[in-house]
């Protein structure tokens, strides 16, 4: 090989490696879970605690410190990127024996989803109710199971009311910011007691 093309090689090899780089660094991986740990608000000792497959992947709820973290990767050509999130940060529910863990709402190109995870530790609450209108949905809550809705379009909270039932059908807690406060504050967004 002469000298020019050992050049072009250098330069192209040299080219790609920067531009894998560049797409490492940005948060690209091979798989979805790869891309989700990669993502840049999870913290190195975040725990995956669950999973959940929709029409458009894969949501992944980790629990950082004190607060849950939902993840959505998206597949970009032959890679995965992470670039969606919400997080329960600031929310004032560490002691609520009924919790959203994971929660989101996203649209892509490639359509739409909305994704509630439940955790239910008050022994009361047999059911958690969520849906619009009279496409609701009605699940059995389970000893160490979490409770999840998945909706392939982009709902806000209100929109699918959820509720926690009792083994009766009694209303126990409802999803929601309290309408008595003078003002709406989102860090109330949790389950109140039903009144």
């Amino acid at each position: 090989m002469n000298n020019k093309s050992n050049r072009k090689v250098l330069f192209v090899t040299t080219l790609l490696v920067v531009i894998l780089l560049i797409m490492y660094m940005a948060g690209f991986r091979l798989s979805p879970e790869a891309a989700a740990k990669a993502h840049a608000f999870l913290e190195k000792d975040s725990l995956l605690v669950h999973t959940e497959e929709t029409s458009l992947g894969k949501v992944y709820v980790y629990a950082q410190d004190d607060y849950y973290l939902t993840i959505m990767p998206e597949k970009k050509f032959l890679l995965w990127r992470a670039p969606t999130s919400v997080t329960t940060k600031g929310i004032n529910d560490k002691n609520d024996l009924i919790r959203t863990i994971g929660s989101l709402s996203a649209t892509t190109k490639k359509g739409s989803v909305t994704v509630m995870v439940i955790n239910v530790k008050d022994d009361n609450v047999k059911f958690v109710e969520a849906g619009i209108e009279l496409q609701r949905e009605r699940q059995e809550v389970k000893k160490d199971k979490n409770v999840a809705f998945v909706w392939d379009k982009p709902y806000l909270y209100h929109q699918v009311n959820p509720i926690a039932l009792s083994g009766t059908g009694e209303i126990l807690y409802k999803y929601q910011i309290p309408m008595n406060n003078a003002s709406i504050d989102q860090k109330e967004l949790r389950w109140h007691k039903a009144e």
